[in-house]
């Protein structure tokens, strides 16, 4: 999966400064996502062990992943994630 760089690729505006981001040691969190140019965190999760509530964290906006059936799947596993039927 990539997202977008460049101006107008995809038809979207493209992301120039990518936040990396690192899950906090031991706090249950964990890194799901990683730049490949350059191997930091790009997306992180947390599932609280007290109340089953999860969260997720990009450090790109979702809106910029090229390609919308690389949308579409990227957003299905995160709803897999975040709403597991139970």
């Amino acid at each position: 999966m990539r997202f977008a760089r460049g101006l107008g690729e995809d038809g979207v505006y493209g992301v120039e400064l990518p936040d990396a981001i690192d899950p906090v040691k031991d706090s249950g969190a964990r890194t799901v996502l990683r730049y490949a140019d350059r191997r930091f965190s790009a997306g992180v999760v947390h599932e609280a062990t007290e109340t089953g509530a999860r969260t997720m964290v990009l450090g790109f906006p979702f809106e910029t992943i090229v390609g919308g059936k690389n949308r579409a799947a990227f957003l299905e596993r995160a709803l897999a994630f975040l709403a597991p039927e139970r």
